[in-house]
């Protein structure tokens, strides 16, 4: 069974597109959350989001290849990622080769990608598309309907009289300078 490639359909491929991201992933998202990534992407940043299509027209794989303009020059994040009952075809690895195809032929020099340690078939995809640990982060949470915060009373006003300011980048103008500022 043959798949095709093509970019993603934003009026139409969200829903399956976020299905495919939240049955991997433990930071869910929604398909407005895709459409916000899009509107908030900074002028001389890439997105490029494929879909991976079977002949039923659904879709069975998504990948993306990002570049913000602060980033070092030829460096692109990529994110592959097959539906579980798919996987092991050669769908992801379409995937990834055509976004790479896509960022080489725009100057790519080094490729980052993050991979969960929770799913090692996801770090044995990226170990054989030449990818290398190169740090280990931990994701901690905190559940803030049992969160006992009077252990903190009184700290953020013992750390603002030492002199340290808290605030918002909105507070600052949410602008291209504060922005690289943070």
């Amino acid at each position: 069974m043959g798949i095709a490639i093509r970019p993603l359909d934003y009026e139409t491929d969200l829903p399956e597109v976020v299905a495919l991201h939240n049955q991997s992933y433990a930071e869910q998202i929604t398909p407005e959350t895709i459409r916000e990534w899009q509107r908030n992407m900074q002028a001389g940043g890439v997105r490029h989001r494929l879909c991976a299509v079977n002949e039923q027209g659904a879709i069975i794989g998504y990948g993306h290849a990002v570049r913000d303009p602060f980033m070092a020059d030829g460096l692109y994040w990529l994110n592959v990622v097959v539906d579980q009952a798919h996987r092991n075809r050669g769908y992801g690895q379409q995937l990834y080769q055509t976004l790479v195809a896509y960022v080489s032929e725009r100057g790519a020099t080094h490729l980052r990608a993050e991979v969960r340690d929770d799913h090692p078939e996801y770090l044995r995809f990226a170990k054989d598309c030449g990818f290398q640990i190169e740090r280990h982060l931990f994701e901690s949470t905190l559940d803030l309907a049992t969160f006992d915060e009077s252990r903190f009373a009184g700290a953020v006003e013992r750390i603002e009289a030492s002199g340290i300011r808290f605030f918002s980048v909105a507070d600052l103008g949410n602008t291209e300078e504060a922005q690289r500022k943070l």
